[in-house]
C-alpha cells in the first residue's frame, strides 16, 4: 500500500467490480466489435473479397504488438505528467507476456481518469476509425484487438466517471478495482 496521509476528511470507498461477469462481457465485446467493424467495412467499403498471407499474419500481430506496447507507454506518460506521480511510483513489467504500467501512488482522480482512457482511444479507437478512411481491415482489426485489450480501462473509466473529480484514487495493481478517497465535506463554499 502506497505511503499517503488521507486525513479525516476523506472517506474510503472500494470500488470491486465482479470480474467473473465482466470476463463475459469483454468476450463478447470484442467479438461483437470485429464482427460489427468488419461487416461495416463489408457493406460500407464494398469489399467482396480479401487475401489472407503469411506477410500480412506477421505484419498483423507486429502491429498488435506495437499497438500494446505503445498503450502502455501512454499510460506511463498520462500517469507522469495527468497526475502527481513521479518515476519512482510507477512500476513497470510484464504479466502474462504483456507489459503494463501500474501507478503506486494515490492521485487525483481527474488526471488518473485521463490516463487509463487515453490509450484506448489513441491506440483503439483511432486507428479504427483510420483503418476505415484508408480502407485498411488490417488497422480495423489491430485497432479492435486494441481496444478490446483496453476493456479493463474502459470499464475501470465507467466506474468512476461519475465520482467527484476532486477525489483521490489507488488503483490495485493484481486485481480489477481501486480504493477511491471521497471528501466528507465539500471542497468549495458557495
Amino acid at each position: 500500500m502506497p505511503q499517503l496521509e488521507i486525513s479525516k476528511n476523506f472517506e474510503k470507498v472500494i470500488i470491486k467490480p465482479d470480474f467473473e461477469r465482466i470476463k463475459g462481457i469483454v468476450f463478447i465485446s470484442t467479438i461483437l466489435l470485429i464482427i460489427f467493424a468488419n461487416l461495416i467495412y463489408a457493406f460500407i467499403l464494398k469489399e467482396g473479397s480479401f487475401s489472407i498471407n503469411f506477410t500480412m499474419i506477421l505484419l498483423f500481430f507486429a502491429l498488435f504488438l506495437l499497438g500494446t506496447f505503445i498503450h502502455e507507454f501512454i499510460h506511463f506518460i498520462g500517469f507522469l505528467s495527468l497526475t502527481e506521480a513521479k518515476l519512482p511510483d510507477i512500476k513497470v513489467g510484464f504479466k502474462y507476456f504483456s507489459p503494463y504500467v501500474y501507478c503506486k501512488k494515490i492521485v487525483r482522480l481527474t488526471g488518473f481518469r485521463i490516463a487509463i482512457i487515453l490509450p484506448v482511444i489513441l491506440t483503439g479507437i483511432i486507428p479504427i476509425l483510420i483503418g476505415f478512411y484508408i480502407e485498411s481491415l488490417m488497422l480495423i482489426n489491430v485497432g479492435c484487438l486494441l481496444t478490446a485489450g483496453g476493456m479493463g480501462d474502459i470499464i475501470g473509466f465507467l466506474y468512476m466517471v461519475k465520482i467527484p473529480g476532486c477525489a483521490f484514487v489507488h488503483d490495485y495493481e493484481d486485481e480489477l478495482g481501486s480504493e477511491v478517497y471521497l471528501p466528507k465535506k465539500p471542497i468549495f463554499k458557495y
